[in-house]
């Protein structure tokens, strides 16, 4: 039921230009001025506007290491995105987008964590570790989603 709720919900979100990666390692800083450099734009292009915030905002506050909820980053995200031009949204609207594509972003992983919780495909250095590592996530993963999914 979920994987039908957002197939039918996502498609529907509002459009607007991102990124599909905005993730530490893609992101830099010029020496000397500081600025904020973006690398890799092979995957920019339209899609859901809240997409490239959706892993911090759209998370459960369990999963994150910042020391700040998702309500007082979303806040302070949209304050600059307001700043900056952005269309006004709601706070409510901005945390049940990015909820949304959270959990899209974390069912379409499935697929891969369990290629290799069950085969050993991965980044980790052999078989077994790469094993472990993706059956590691593939639980947590599993158990966020779940946790999300209104009580019966």
């Amino acid at each position: 039921s979920l994987t039908a709720s957002l197939s039918r919900n996502v498609p529907s979100l509002e459009r607007g230009y991102a990124h599909n990666e905005y993730v530490p390692e893609q992101i830099g800083h010029r020496q000397g001025t500081g600025e904020m450099v973006v690398f890799d734009l092979r995957t920019t292009g339209l899609g859901p506007r809240f997409v490239d915030v959706a892993p911090w905002l759209g998370a459960p506050d369990e999963t994150l290491s910042t020391g700040h909820t998702t309500v007082e980053l979303a806040d302070h995200y949209l304050q600059q995105y307001l700043d900056a031009g952005g269309h006004p949204v709601s706070l409510d609207s901005l945390m049940s987008e990015t909820h949304m594509l959270w959990q899209a972003s974390t069912v379409a992983g499935l697929n891969g964590l369990y290629d290799q919780a069950m085969n050993g495909v991965g980044p980790s250095k052999g078989k077994d570790e790469a094993q472990s590592v993706g059956r590691d996530r593939l639980l947590r993963d599993l158990a966020q989603l779940f946790g999300t999914l209104p009580k019966r």
